[in-house]
């Protein structure tokens, strides 16, 4: 709570207007999403087919509207299971996939190991379409702006000596902690902060958290408040590279990373 609950004063005390458009489940989300100026979701169950660009009509009405300054939150069901569920026909380029209709245990059986697998890799090249569609919204805006994408968790498929499957294991392996993240910003951005780009390239190979994420959004957006954490922002030339990194496991416990 704390989380979303500052996003939304300090970039409502900038001045911003906020949107927080929604693909994915969770009742936390709907909790949090209500704080901003405008709320739209087309979420259905994980289990039902459902397509992350239908959100690029949403985005496309908010970046057309008068406000000046927006900040606006996609959340996407990405590559969430099941994997096959989340790209529509004509990207199913890797084969065999999974069918649907099959059980969970079927699903996540490892005599399907190369159906679940191509079904993930097809996920992820509909990921990278969204996303290309995304930033090509915002090329055409010309204006000032940036796009971070973040990655909630990582995937274990059958990469284990245990063979896991999915994640939120107690004991998570590396393939559920690494996420992928990438910034993309506009030409106009580059020119106008050009020292945070700087900034960028230089930690581009730097320790770096999801827990950077609030601080880091905020000075992508020239945002500040009293006691700013520069360090935890990885678009600042006082950015801590030496900062110890955590991950919150399942059963409530920290788990040192550094």
């Amino acid at each position: 709570m704390y989380f979303y609950r500052n996003f939304h004063y300090n970039f409502g005390d900038s001045q911003y207007f906020t949107g927080f458009n929604w693909s994915g489940t969770g009742s936390s989300f709907a909790l949090y999403s209500s704080l901003a100026n405008s709320y739209k979701s087309i979420s259905t169950s994980l289990d039902a087919a459902n397509f992350d660009e239908k959100l690029i009509p949403v985005l496309e009405k908010v970046l057309k509207d008068s406000h000046q300054k927006k900040f606006i939150i996609l959340h996407t069901l990405g590559s969430h299971f099941r994997y096959n569920y989340r790209y529509p026909d004509n990207f199913k380029v890797f084969k065999p996939t999974l069918k649907k209709g099959l059980s969970t245990e079927t699903t996540n059986s490892i005599s399907n190991k190369k159906e679940i697998i191509n079904s993930y890799d097809n996920s992820i090249l509909y990921t990278d379409f969204v996303l290309s569609k995304i930033i090509h919204k915002l090329k055409k805006k010309n204006v000032v702006s940036y796009m971070y994408y973040i990655s909630d968790h990582g995937e274990n498929l059958f990469d284990t000596e245990d063979g896991k499957i999915l994640h939120g294991f107690e004991t998570p392996s590396k393939f559920e902690i690494k996420i992928p993240l990438f910034i993309w910003t506009s030409k106009k951005y580059n020119h106008k902060y050009s020292e945070k780009i700087e900034n960028l390239n230089k930690n581009i190979n730097q320790k770096i958290s999801s827990a950077n994420t609030f601080q880091t959004i905020l000075d992508l957006s020239h945002i500040s408040y009293p006691n700013f954490e520069k360090q935890q922002s990885f678009a600042n030339k006082k950015f801590d590279t030496l900062q110890k990194r955590t991950f919150y496991t399942v059963n409530k416990t920290v788990l040192k990373l550094d």
